[in-house]
């Protein structure tokens, strides 16, 4: 899980990135799970789906390594995007 988080001075969280590695937004998880975006939203929400690693102004955004992980615990495919 990513747990690399900083904070700027109005104390709202915005990425730390230590290396490359891919992220998704709720937009980008509908696109890998082929369902809408309200869909993934509301997938997001499960207790069982990976925190945000980034949690923005624009949004939350997941280690796509993370929602991979979850999805092979669900036998769900994902399609890449």
């Amino acid at each position: 899980m990513c747990t690399q988080r900083g904070t700027v001075g109005n104390g709202k969280h915005t990425p730390k990135i230590h290396g490359m590695e891919k992220i998704a937004g709720v937009a980008e998880l509908a696109l890998m799970l082929d369902v809408s975006r309200q869909r993934a939203w509301k997938i997001t929400k499960a207790p069982d789906f990976p925190a945000p690693c980034y949690e923005m102004k624009a949004g939350d955004f997941w280690r796509v390594a993370d929602v991979q992980a979850w999805a092979r615990r669900h036998r769900r495919t994902l399609r890449n995007i």
